[in-house]
C-alpha cells in the first residue's frame, strides 16, 4: 500500500513529496519535520528554545531508538548499514542491496521555501548532500553542524553507557572526520573494556575495524577471561587482524588453538550428557572391536546399533515433578514439564533471538557448531593454521574414536534426531563428522602425494 504525503509551504507550495511503500514508514517524514523544526529553532530560535533541543532529541531515542538520531540527521532516511536489516551484528555485504522504502520528489523550483530569500544549492563537500534540504537557505544551511554536533553528544552519552560496535559506526556515519572520532573514542574503550564482557566484546570488535593490533593485544592481555563462548566471533576477527602483523601472529596462533581445543572439551562435555555410558571401560572395549570390523557388514551394523543403544542416556519414564505438582494444582503444565529430557531451557518461554537470556541458552543448548566452523574458518585463514587444524584432529581421533567411523557417528545422529531438546548436540556431532572427515581427505591427499613424490624420485636411480 503506498502512501503518498505532501509537505506544503502556507501559500500552498509543494515543499516536499513522500510515496511510502507502507504506513510503518511514516517515522520517516516525522524525522524530516522534526530536522527541519530543529534546524529553524536553531538559526532562528531564542536561547531557551535553543536549550530545549537536547532534551527533544533524548525524547527521540527514546520512542524511536538510538538509530533514529542519525536517521534524523538524514531527513528520515536510513543509512546504508541500517536498511533491510535490524541484527547489530550481521555485515552488510555488497549482495545486499537496500530496498527502496522511500521515494523522495525534489520541488527542482528554485524559490526559497525558507523565511530567507537565499536559498541554494549547497557544496556537497562542505554540507554532504544527505544531511542537508534543498530549499535550505544560507542561514538554515550554517546551522547544520550545531545539529550534528547535538545528535553526536547525545550518541556518545549513550555509547559511555553501552558501548557497541553498531553505534560506533553510526557515530561514524555522522562525523566530520572518523580519525578525529576514532581518536576521541579510542581511550575511552581501553579504560572501559575490562569492566563487563559486553564492553570487551564490542572494544575487540571497534578496535579490530580499525586495524589496532596493539590495541587489539593488550585487550586479550589484560582482560581476554571476560570473553564467554558467544564472543566468539568478536575474538575470531580481533585474532585475524592480530595475524596480520607479523610480531602478533604467534600470539594469534596460540588463541586459536587455545579455542579450538575449549570448543573440542564442550563438545565431549555435551557427548556425555547425551551419551552417559560412552565412558565406559566395557563400552570402550567394545567400541574399539566394532573399528576393526569391515564396514557395511551386517555384523558390523548390528553391533553398531547395539552399542549407541547402550551407551544413550535413557530418558526419564516417570513425569517432571514440575509436572506433578501443576496437575495436583489443577493447572496446566508448564512450558518444558513435559520435556522427558529435563532440559532445562524449556521451562522459560524466551524468544530464541533475545540477546537477554543468551547466557541461560549458551548454558543449557550451546552452539557449539558455530563455534567450531568460526574458528576452523579463521585458522584456515591464518599462516600455519592448517597443521594446528591437524593437531586437533589426531587428539580428537584418541578422545573420541567413534569420530573416526561415519556409520556410528550417523547412527549416534538419529537416536538425538527424535529429542529436540538434543538438537544443538545433533548439529554439533553433525560438524564434528564433517570435520573429521575433510581433515582425513587432505591426510590421504597428503599421503597420496608423497608416495607419487617418492616413486618419481625412485624411478633415476633404477634407471641409473
Amino acid at each position: 500500500m503506498f502512501v503518498p504525503i505532501k509537505i506544503r509551504k502556507s501559500t500552498g507550495k509543494v515543499v516536499k513529496s513522500f510515496m511510502l511503500s507502507g504506513a510503518h514508514n511514516l517515522e520517516s517524514v516525522i524525522l524530516w519535520i522534526w530536522r527541519d523544526l530543529f534546524m529553524a529553532v536553531l538559526a532562528t530560535g531564542t536561547k531557551r528554545q535553543r536549550s530545549t533541543i537536547p532534551d527533544m532529541i533524548d525524547d527521540i531515542r527514546v520512542l524511536l531508538g538510538w538509530r533514529a538520531l542519525e536517521h534524523l540527521l538524514r531527513g528520515g532516511s536510513k543509512s546504508y548499514m541500517d536498511v533491510g536489516s535490524d541484527d547489530d551484528d550481521e555485515p552488510c555485504t555488497a549482495d545486499k542491496q537496500p530496498p527502496k522504502l522511500l521515494n523522495i520528489v525534489e520541488d527542482d523550483d528554485d524559490e526559497n521555501y525558507t523565511s530567507d530569500d537565499n536559498s541554494t544549492v549547497c557544496d556537497e563537500e562542505l554540507y554532504p548532500r544527505n544531511f542537508y534540504a534543498s530549499h535550505w537557505s544560507w542561514r538554515i544551511t550554517d546551522h547544520q553542524f550545531h545539529l550534528r554536533d547535538l545528535v553526536h553528544h547525545a550518541l556518545f552519552d549513550i555509547f559511555k553507557v553501552a558501548p557497541s560496535p553498531p553505534l560506533y559506526s553510526s557515530m561514524a556515519a555522522i562525523a566530520d572526520d572518523e580519525d578525529e572520532l576514532e581518536e576521541e573514542l579510542s581511550p575511552f574503550l581501553m579504560s572501559v573494556a575490562g569492566h563487563s564482557s559486553d564492553n570487551l566484546s564490542a572494544a575487540l570488535r571497534i578496535m579490530s575495524l580499525n586495524n589496532r593490533s596493539e590495541s587489539v593485544n593488550k585487550l586479550l592481555v589484560s582482560h581476554k577471561h571476560l570473553l564467554r563462548p558467544q564472543d566468539a566471533s568478536s575474538l575470531q576477527f580481533s585474532v585475524l587482524i592480530l595475524s596480520s602483523n607479523s610480531s602478533y601472529r604467534a600470539r594469534a596462533i596460540s588463541i586459536i588453538e587455545e579455542e579450538l581445543f575449549d570448543v573440542t572439551k564442550a563438545f565431549r562435555a555435551a557427548i556425555r550428557f547425551g551419551f552417559c555410558n560412552i565412558d565406559s571401560e566395557i563400552n570402550k572395549a567394545e567400541l574399539r572391536q566394532i573399528l576393526t570390523l569391515r564396514r557395511d557388514t551386517l555384523s558390523r551394523r548390528n553391533r553398531v546399533e547395539r552399542w549407541v543403544k547402550g551407551v544413550l542416556t535413557p530418558q526419564a519414564d516417570s513425569a517432571h515433578p514440575m509436572a506433578l505438582a501443576a496437575l495436583m494444582m489443577g493447572l496446566p503444565l508448564p512450558p518444558g514439564a513435559d520435556d522427558t529430557d529435563g532440559d532445562m531451557l524449556g521451562y522459560f518461554e524466551v524468544d530464541g533471538d533475545e540477546p537477554e537470556v543468551e547466557d541461560l541458552r549458551e548454558e543449557f543448548r550451546p552452539n557449539i557448531k558455530a563455534r567450531l566452523q568460526g574458528w576452523v574458518d579463521t585458522a584456515v585463514a591464518v599462516k600455519g593454521g592448517q597443521g594446528l587444524l591437524m593437531k586437533v584432529h589426531a587428539k580428537l581421533i584418541i578422545d573420541m574414536p567413534f569420530l573416526h567411523a561415519s556409520d556410528i557417528v550417523e547412527e549416534m545422529s538419529q537416536r538425538l534426531a527424535d529429542r529436540p531438546s538434543k538438537h544443538h548436540l545433533f548439529d554439533a556431532l553433525e560438524a564434528f563428522r564433517e570435520f573429521c572427515e575433510k581433515q582425513n581427505l587432505k591426510i590421504a591427499a597428503a599421503k597420496a602425494s608423497r608416495k607419487k613424490a617418492g616413486n618419481t624420485a625412485s624411478r633415476p636411480s633404477a634407471s641409473s
